[in-house]
């Protein structure tokens, strides 16, 4: 367990590190053994016997008199899922479901059976928490029943493993890493009657899981099998090169298409690259930090054929030395949604860019935006506003960084607030005032308004923390004031909506790189602006770009420069 925690080492008031730091402190350090122990030595004639006895059983169940043989033995039988240590885990899940699954009759429909112990499963395991994944080892499938801390591996394989104990054929999908986004991703998949399926996670109805991911893209998505690929064989079993962790695994086979749009992609190689030196030939896209490898391939007729990529997405092609070091063989591109190849080369022409965030502003943050448009900020010498003055609008807010708004009014006032427009649940995290003299008035401590959801208050507007906000669910109306110490008279108002931290932080070292055959460039260093903007001349037009905050932060994604907009990848 050591290894699920020690990410966190570094953080402040992580909560990870802190539930470590107890169990630790009551039952000491918690060791893992990762030591490789192969079946041939571990695995009994008992054991496989009583696996495939239970397999049978479940098939024979009602509800399963659709599944096909083949299904069955691809997607039910298996003592495994993944690399857990052996377990009896199919009696232990079908003693966990029993009373569930008892109530079935002959007459119940496998599409229904199928949906109901779904919905069960989700009721169980709902009391859930999520640790990345990069930092868990492999737990048998009797302790995964047990555990409700996990990743999105664990979480597969648990449901995964409740379904196969009921006989309804089930796997495991994943891609290695996410096209716009860091990390990688693992989801179960229900198979129906025929050769349709449903791909789910925890807390969802079967088949919404993308649903609530429209904005992520798929590079590569793999399914799990227990049976070798042919096409996988070569690759993990090569001892001569160094070989990405994904594709060591002979029993995955690539299920792309059958989620996205995809194109198969031509790519030059730069002449210098020793094809055969390195063998295998990489695809990889950005993590926000470095070129993770989704898909491999090796030359055929002198040519280079990735089949079945995802659109919408920034690739580069690489190849591995001996030490493992990754090598740009070709140009960064861009596989546009429409399957046209656009190659990303730092041009000679130049121009001036404008540039707001260091990362891809989400569909949330848009919202919380433009939410923010028709909410005013008043004045008033009665605490409880009944003779306020509005002084300021807010309108046309599409940018997630501090706005400035001028005031002209005459009058000293005692209180000041923030009001929301109704249903826009606040969603404000900092504002600034400034009187007439450019100082911000002193505030007294009692902030009153329209109480917010825990831990979201209408004073974390004021306490000088751009990444605390105030939240408040519901459609009433959304208000927060303060009082001063003595009235006075404002000039200017700034305002940040609830925001990630990644825009622009006034005095802030920030770093503009492009991509050349070389690797990272520096272009230029900047210093952030209190308007939350950096005006960079000389930037090479058609080029791949990262924006770093060499201060703070940790989040920063590629993106090209096109009609004056930053266009993340």
């Amino acid at each position: 367990m050591d290894s699920i925690f020690t990410h966190y080492a570094d953080r402040k008031n992580d909560f990870h590190k802190a539930a470590y730091d107890s169990a630790a402190a009551k039952y000491g350090p918690f060791d893992v053994d990762f030591t490789k122990v192969y079946d041939t030595e571990n695995v009994t004639a008992e054991y496989l016997i009583q696996q495939i006895n239970e397999a049978f059983d479940a098939w024979d169940k009602p509800w399963n008199h659709d599944v096909s043989f083949s299904q069955f033995c691809h997607y039910v039988l298996p003592y495994r899922i993944g690399h857990e240590p052996i377990s009896p885990w199919r009696a232990e899940y079908t003693e966990k479901s029993r009373k569930s699954t008892e109530r079935f009759r002959q007459s119940h429909s496998n599409s229904f059976f199928k949906n109901y112990i779904y919905s069960q499963l989700n009721q169980k395991f709902n009391a859930y928490i999520y640790i990345p994944n990069q930092f868990l080892p492999d737990f048998s499938l009797c302790s995964l029943l047990k555990m409700k801390i996990g990743n999105c591996d664990m979480n597969a394989m648990r449901n995964v493993a409740q379904l196969r104990a009921a006989g309804i054929p089930s796997t495991i999908d994943f891609i290695p890493q996410w096209g716009n986004r860091s990390m990688g991703h693992s989801w179960g998949v229900l198979f129906m009657g025929d050769n349709t399926f449903l791909p789910f996670g925890l807390n969802e109805r079967l088949g919404d899981h993308f649903g609530f991911r429209p904005d992520h893209k798929l590079p590569k998505v793999y399914r799990h099998t227990f049976e070798k690929q042919t096409e996988m064989v070569d690759i993990a079993k090569d001892t001569t090169h160094v070989i990405p962790e994904c594709f060591q695994n002979e029993c995955i086979y690539d299920v792309t298409d059958l989620y996205t749009e995809t194109s198969d992609v031509s790519v030059n190689l730069y002449k210098d690259i020793d094809v055969e030196k390195y063998r295998w030939v990489y695809l990889t896209v950005f993590d926000n930090a470095d070129w993770i490898p989704v898909v491999f391939t090796q030359t055929k007729d002198g040519k280079v054929v990735f089949p079945k990529m995802g659109r919408g997405i920034v690739y580069l092609p690489i190849v591995v030395s001996n030490d493992g070091e990754m090598i740009p063989a070709g140009d960064a591109f861009v596989l546009e949604l429409s399957g046209v190849v656009r190659p990303l080369r730092a041009d000679k022409k130049k121009e001036k860019v404008r540039l707001i965030r260091k990362y891809s502003l989400s569909q949330e943050q848009q919202e919380y935006c433009l939410g923010l448009n028709g909410g005013v900020f008043q004045v008033a010498n009665s605490k409880d506003f009944s003779d306020s003055l509005t002084i300021g609008r807010i309108q046309g807010i599409t940018e997630s960084r501090y706005h400035s708004l001028s005031v002209n009014y005459k009058g000293e006032y005692k209180y000041f607030r923030y009001v929301g427009p109704r249903g826009s649940h606040g969603n404000m995290a900092e504002i600034q005032i400034y009187d007439t003299e450019g100082n911000r008035p002193k505030i007294l401590p009692n902030k009153y308004g329209q109480k917010g959801d825990k831990d979201h208050g209408p004073e974390k507007m004021y306490d000088r923390n751009v990444l605390t906000s105030y939240i408040l669910s519901g459609n009433d109306t959304p208000w927060g004031a303060v009082e001063f110490d003595k009235p006075v008279n404002l000039k200017e108002i700034r305002f940040v909506p609830r925001n990630d931290g990644n825009f622009i932080y006034e005095g802030d070292n920030y770093e503009l790189y492009y991509w050349t055959k070389e690797g990272w460039t520096l272009l230029s260093n900047i210093k952030g602006t209190r308007e939350g903007i950096l005006f960079i001349d000389n930037v090479p037009q058609g080029a791949l770009l990262l924006l770093h905050d060499a201060t703070r932060g940790r989040e920063e994604r590629v993106f090209t420069y096109e009609n004056g907009q930053q266009i993340w990848w």
